[in-house]
């Protein structure tokens, strides 16, 4: 009997520690039907290949993928896609931390709600510590989430569970450096598929400087301004031109900036403010994210 869920998960370059944590926390779900696939995408670490070996062969849900090379985040997810037998996927990133209920209820939620896709969730974000330091506001209804999708993306990537028979229906992921996930949401939007955000709380999201996002985010700002341009306009995927556009468009001297912004962002808002527009100031593509960003409050703040 084939399991209800297939969670993906790929694996590079995360603490040991945070690596069990995650797979623990999906693997002591109240939901138990579902198989769990890990894609070790750093075959050089031995230290965690040796871990994700070990558990591959105390539990039988976990379904082991190893690199043989690093292939990046969206070609890793793809393998997965391609021999998950759920009903279901439900993204998981290895430095995050699932609630016990995650997947009973978005289960339940999808099976309720047919002409919905795809649900996220909310999440309360934590520091490298497992501290609390925030919340998620993702939007909530699909009028909403359509509308924010236009300019940020309105949902969190670790906390999707999609119908597996859309997800390869609009091609899975494309290879977009931190930025896979927007890609695949406009796509899936474009189609015609429903999305939606629960209310809920169902994932402790770990912010810190190691998080790809975090170190790269000139980088993921200026894929989502490529998608913006080219997704929604429903141009092919080319690999090349998005190298190119990344070439023409990335300025270190902003990323430096938005980088001293991000981290002091435990100091005073002041400096924070500073920082953000001497990086929106050194580039066009932080002065483009800043103004999306502010329309999709505005959309919103005024949603009725």
């Amino acid at each position: 009997m084939h399991p209800h869920i297939s969670v993906i998960l790929s694996i590079y370059n995360t603490p040991l520690e945070w690596i069990e944590l995650s797979i623990e926390s999906i693997l002591n779900q109240t939901f138990s039907h579902f198989e769990c696939i890990l894609i070790n995408d750093d075959p050089t670490n031995q230290a965690s290949t040796q871990l994700l070996r070990s558990l591959a062969q105390k539990d039988q849900r976990i379904v082991l993928i190893e690199n043989k090379t690093n292939l990046g985040l969206p070609k890793s997810l793809n393998k997965a896609i391609d021999v998950s037998k759920g009903t279901y996927i439900a993204r998981m990133d290895a430095d995050d931390i699932a609630l016990p209920d995650r997947l009973q209820v978005q289960f339940n939620f999808l099976n309720q709600h047919l002409d919905v896709t795809l649900c996220g969730s909310q999440a309360v974000k934590i520091n490298e510590t497992g501290d609390v330091i925030g919340y998620t506001k993702n939007p909530l209804p699909h009028d909403l989430i359509k509308k924010v999708a236009k300019h940020i993306n309105p949902l969190t990537h670790p906390t999707w569970m999609i119908r597996r028979s859309d997800l390869i229906g609009v091609g899975a992921y494309h290879n977009y450096p931190n930025t896979e996930d927007y890609d695949l949401l406009i796509r899936l939007l474009l189609q015609g598929k429903k999305i939606v955000n629960l209310r809920k709380v169902l994932l402790k999201y770990r912010i810190h400087e190691n998080n790809q996002s975090f170190g790269r985010s000139l980088e993921q700002k200026c894929c989502m301004q490529y998608i913006r341009q080219y997704t929604w306009l429903q141009r092919s995927f080319n690999q090349e031109y998005l190298k190119t556009f990344l070439t023409i468009k990335m300025k270190r001297k902003s990323q430096k900036s938005y980088l001293f912004m991000l981290r002091s962002r435990k100091s005073n808002k002041l400096q924070q403010v500073y920082y953000l527009l001497r990086a929106c100031f050194s580039s066009s593509i932080e002065r483009n994210y800043l103004w999306h960003s502010l329309i999709a409050k505005f959309y919103t703040y005024f949603y009725k």
